[in-house]
Order: C-alpha cells, then structure tokens, then sequence
C-alpha cells in the first residue's frame, strides 16, 4: 500500500471516530433544545437507534477507508460533490435500518415504512445527513492537502537526506 493511501486510511478512520462523537453530540444537543427522544416510538426498543447510527457510521467509514484512497487529489482539490452523496447515503442507511428494525420489531415490514418518512425528514436524520457531509469533505480535504507526498515538516538544520 502507498503511503499516500495509508495516510488516507488512517485520517478516514478517525474522521470516522469523530463522526460517531459529533452525531451522539448532534443527538444530544437535539434531543435537549427541542424537548423529544431521538425515537419516539415506545415499541421500538433499546437497540434500534444504535443500530440506526451505526448504519450510518459503517456508510461512512466505507466511503473513507475504501472509496478516498482511491480518488485522484492531483489537482489538490476536495470532492464536495462525493460528500454530500455520501451524507445522503448515510441518511438513507440511518433511516431504512431504523425502518427495518422497527418493522421487525413490530412483527410487520409494512410497519416500517412510516417509520423510514417520519426518520428521513426528522431533525435527527437531516443532522444525521449534514455531519456526515461535512466530515467526509473534511477528510477529502484534508487527505488532498498532502497529496503531493512531500513528506513530513523539517527542522532547518535537518538534511533531507538523512533517512
């Protein structure tokens, strides 16, 4: 693997770490101000909304382990345009994995479907979106400002060739 893929690989995986934190903080906050549970449904169960999030998490951490490396930053620029496909992708996972869930639960699919619309559009899945998008054109960001493998920073008496 090149070092410019393994730089990548390990900054997605922390801009996965902090994608978690700032969604259970996004949650948090939410949840707070407007005076709601993150599910309002009491027959959901416990389990649902961390699976829901980590639906979400996991379309994340795909795009940013498997799907940067790979994108070509000669031009030094981020990919706006991949990260908000990648928000919308993990809204869509966050809400369809809740559905799913909630329909399970409930011993009917078609139960489900409300759930998914009402998820969707929420304040939760919209932040769900948004954070997403912005994590992960931070991490292009980032990734594509040290594209160009200069290598690390040098101390002025240090000789570029010493290593």
């Amino acid at each position: 693997m090149s070092p410019h893929r393994r730089y990548a690989t390990v900054v997605g995986v922390f801009a996965t770490a902090l994608y978690l934190a700032l969604v259970v903080c996004a949650f948090g906050f939410i949840s707070l101000l407007t005076d709601t549970e993150v599910i309002e449904q009491q027959q959901a169960g416990v389990a649902l909304g961390p699976s829901m999030v980590g639906g979400a998490v996991l379309v994340v951490l795909i795009a940013l382990v498997l799907r940067v490396p790979r994108i070509d930053f000669a031009e030094r620029r981020s990919a706006p345009l991949f990260a908000v496909l990648t928000g919308v992708i993990a809204g869509v996972a966050y809400a369809v994995v809740g559905g799913v869930g909630f329909g399970i639960g409930s011993g009917s699919l078609l139960a489900g479907a409300p759930f998914i619309a009402a998820t969707a559009v929420g304040p939760y899945g919209v932040s769900v979106v948004i954070l997403a998008a912005l994590v992960v054109w931070l991490d292009t960001f980032v990734v594509a400002a040290r594209f160009d493998d200069r290598g690390r920073p040098r101390w002025a008496w240090e000789d570029e060739y010493d290593e």
